[in-house]
């Protein structure tokens, strides 16, 4: 079967299909009989944790993608002190809920807000209100665990966050596709940076088994699960001739720089 999405990342490849179950499952505990103020110190200690945690980011995304790039973990610091979510969370904890409650209830309110927005670009703000929400919740004790690639795949998931991304097993990770996610998304931004072939915003997860043989073709913006013989050998062919396309198009580049 053919899935179609964006493609944001040209390249072929051919592998095993690795299906995540999602990102952060944002689960955290309910309000219980901690007071205003250790909820209030609980969330400054997150943010203080997640801003640290995105400082590391940037330093990684420096050496990986460039300079440019990492501004985007900057840009998630800047967030993490901005009054319409850190000053929302903060008035929902002083009415009595749960430091997991008022990030979960703000950054949903602030995210649902951005993809009613008309705008391309503000709609996909949403999804940086929800990397940094999940980053709280994690330094809260309520987000999921990082995953790891045992063998070189191709990644599938619902999304990937800026922090996945960046974070990826270039040794491993072969190629990703997503579910959601746009075009001038950071994520897009951090796979073209670090040339991983991807493709997002497919509608919907692939019905396919974990490990079953995959296309991911970057270029067409398709994922092609379960394939032939015949397709698998049409595609290694198309491989072989993007791969010595660029080997051309480097040597042109190369001859120029000198």
């Amino acid at each position: 079967k053919i899935y179609r999405g964006k493609g944001i990342v040209p390249g072929i490849v051919i592998a095993p299909l690795h299906i995540l179950g999602g990102t952060s499952s944002r689960i955290g505990r309910s309000g219980g009989a901690v007071s205003k103020d250790e909820e209030a110190a609980r969330y400054r200690g997150a943010a203080e944790a997640a801003a640290a945690e995105f400082a590391r980011l940037s330093r990684l995304t420096r050496e990986r993608a460039g300079e440019e790039e990492a501004h985007i973990f900057d840009i998630y610091c800047v967030m993490l002190e901005d009054e319409d979510l850190g000053g929302e969370i903060l008035r929902r904890i002083d009415e009595g809920e749960s430091a997991e409650e008022a990030v979960r209830a703000s950054g949903d309110a602030l995210a649902s807000m951005l993809r009613e927005s008309d705008s391309e670009y503000m709609r996909e703000r949403s999804y940086d209100v929800d990397t940094v929400c999940d980053a709280l919740l994690s330094a809260l004790g309520g987000g999921g665990g990082s995953f790891e690639v045992t063998e070189p795949s191709v990644i599938c998931a619902r999304d990937l966050s800026p922090s996945e991304t960046v974070s990826l097993d270039r040794e491993k990770t072969l190629g990703f596709v997503t579910a959601e996610g746009g075009t001038s998304s950071h994520t897009a931004i951090l796979a073209r940076a670090m040339d991983i072939p991807a493709v997002v915003a497919l509608g919907e997860m692939p019905d396919a088994g974990d490990g079953g043989i995959c296309i991911l073709d970057g270029g067409d913006g398709t994922l092609t699960v379960a394939p032939d013989d015949e397709t698998i050998r049409k595609y290694r062919e198309k491989q072989r001739d993007y791969r010595n396309c660029m080997e051309q198009t480097n040597k042109v580049k190369n001859k120029k720089i000198k």
